[in-house]
């Protein structure tokens, strides 16, 4: 038993010896890598839609809410960056005001959107696995040095990422007020009277979800992002009339 232990050790080591060239390759493939302004948003949006799609309790009507939220804060965060662009501040539901930068100070508008980005996904779905908010971290720092390496100078990283997260703290905070935070909570509404009409919602018998409870049946009177929007959902309806409480 002890020679067949030690022959199995044996291959064990040899096998890590034999590999660890390839090992070290693919390491120093992702270590150090130089991350472009596009790369830096499209990364973000990777990781934006693997932690939707790995973040337990989520649903398609909460990961779109999140998105929504997520893509505002990308844009809010880099919008000053060019002149011929506009905030969305004052033209979206409620959304009053967004932290400014001072004009007289030079930002590094990547590493503003990379600290936006890592702080609202950290916010938005803090419900997440402790490994999915590690990603976020990682990330967040891969992209932080490349920025150092690329010659930005070290107090315009730190005033522009401290500009990134201050958006991602206002809109997070708007977020919270729209109707549907922290929705996941409250995925399927167990004591809605389903209408007894032709047309209305009867629980199915086979579902794509464990639950025959539906599906944030009151989400459509939640707060819209344009106010247009919000009008035409909230508009008199002659022959769909329903109480609140009914669908």
């Amino acid at each position: 038993m002890k020679i067949r232990t030690d022959r199995t050790r044996g291959l064990t080591v040899g096998i890590l010896l034999a590999l660890s060239p390839l090992l070290l390759v693919r390491c120093d493939r992702w270590s150090g890598r130089d991350y472009s302004e596009v790369a830096i948003a499209t990364a973000w949006g990777e990781m934006a839609t693997y932690i939707t799609r790995y973040t337990p309790a989520n649903s398609p009507t909460y990961a779109s809410r999140c998105l929504g939220y997520i893509g505002v804060t990308m844009y809010e965060s880099v919008v000053h960056a060019d002149s011929s662009y506009r905030s969305l501040a004052g033209r979206l539901s409620e959304l009053d005001e967004l932290p400014q930068p001072d004009p007289d100070q030079a930002y590094d508008w990547p590493t503003a959107l990379n600290a936006g980005q890592a702080a609202i996904l950290r916010s938005i779905y803090n419900q997440t696995s402790d490994a999915n908010k590690y990603s976020i971290d990682s990330l967040e720092a891969e992209i932080l040095r490349s920025r150092e390496r690329s010659g930005v100078a070290p107090e315009s990283i730190e005033r522009s990422a401290a500009y990134g997260r201050a958006v991602a703290e206002a809109v997070f905070a708007w977020s919270q007020t729209d109707g549907g935070h922290r929705a996941y909570l409250r995925n399927f509404e167990k004591e809605m009277v389903h209408p007894d009409r032709p047309g209305g919602w009867k629980p199915p018998l086979y579902a794509q979800s464990f639950s025959h409870h539906p599906l944030h049946p009151y989400w459509g009177e939640n707060r819209t992002f344009v106010p247009a929007n919000d009008s035409y959902w909230h508009r008199p309806r002659s022959r769909m009339a329903t109480s609140s409480r009914v669908m």
